[in-house]
């Protein structure tokens, strides 16, 4: 059983069935979805990947999820502005969270290999999460709204685009 589908690459794995003997028909799939469920099934694994990332590894500063779905490989690219926690120690970090990836969403090597890669924000400034997580972490130590708030803007605006 597949937790989500890609539906480019359910119609691809359609197109290329064996045929069967003796005929010279295509065996026809046994189950057929529609888009609209492949559609929403695909928002709902981004849905459970983007929070599961986030209860992972929040501390690193982490901004979204982008996947991208092909027939034989699942890429799954981590954004982050705080990488250095994740590439310590030859990239054990990102080796777990494969191997967490793979257990939590069925994923095996025979038939859909997954990969996890972290993409690092160039500029901390153009992300707007990292912008809510700073401001986040520095009300919780106790600095008076008012500063905070003009520091953040001070330093998005010094920095620019």
């Amino acid at each position: 059983r597949r937790v989500h589908g890609d539906y480019r690459r359910d119609m691809a794995e359609e197109a290329t069935q064996p045929q069967a003997e003796g005929t010279d028909q295509m065996v026809k799939p046994t189950k057929k979805i529609s888009i609209k469920r492949r559609f929403v099934s695909d928002g709902v694994f981004l849905a459970e990947l983007n929070q599961f990332f986030s209860r992972k590894i929040d501390s690193c500063g982490y901004t979204g999820v982008e996947v991208r779905v092909s027939t034989t490989n699942t890429e799954i690219r981590i954004k982050a502005t705080l990488t250095k926690e994740l590439f310590e120690k030859d990239k054990q970090k990102v080796r777990e969270l494969t191997a967490l990836v793979r257990e939590r969403f069925n994923y095996n090597e025979e038939d859909n290999k997954v990969s996890v890669n972290v993409d690092p924000y160039q500029n901390r400034s153009w992300s707007a999460a990292t912008q809510a997580e700073n401001i986040k972490k520095r009300l919780l130590s106790g600095l008076p709204v008012r500063v905070v708030a003009h520091s953040t803007l001070r330093g998005i605006m010094m920095r620019g685009p």
